[in-house]
């Protein structure tokens, strides 16, 4: 991946773990970062830490299973950079429990998990493209799609 200082990138689920991981490398590059995730206080906690490592940090509230939410992510990102180089699709969940579980469950993990990579694809990719920028989409999956584990 092309990482140069200088770069704007977006990490969905950004505010902790592989996200927040993924937003300090960035910033340890150079690389302005956009952290969004839905937990208000998490992101706003991840950015202070971001901006007080001396990174260039911004935080967005989004909810990656509503497209509305991720297109106005993208269109602040644009309007605000004129562009995006890195797009990091890594909001995600998991239900610990029988595999057949309730739906309601079965069913946020899909939205968050599967659906809000396509959401951020859907909203980022055409307008890198029409940037003419370097740019770079990062979706993250778990290795529960090819491993098997009772409890999820």
């Amino acid at each position: 991946m092309q990482i140069e200082e200088g770069m704007v990138a977006v990490v969905t689920g950004g505010a902790s773990g592989i996200g927040l991981g993924m937003a300090r490398e960035f910033g340890r590059r150079g690389v302005h970062v956009v952290v969004a995730d839905i937990e208000q206080d998490a992101l706003d906690d991840a950015v202070a830490a971001l901006l007080a490592d001396g990174m260039s940090a911004f935080g967005i509230a989004c909810d990656v299973t509503s497209p509305e939410s991720v297109e106005r992510l993208a269109a602040e990102v644009f309007e605000e950079h004129g562009r995006c180089n890195i797009v990091c699709n890594n909001a995600g969940v998991v239900v610990f429990g029988p595999a057949f579980g309730d739906l309601e469950s079965w069913k946020w993990v899909i939205d968050v998990d599967m659906w809000g990579v396509v959401h951020g694809c859907h909203a980022f990719v055409q307008r890198m493209i029409d940037s003419g920028e370097p740019g770079h989409i990062v979706n993250t999956a778990s290795t529960a799609g090819i491993l098997g584990f009772p409890t999820i």
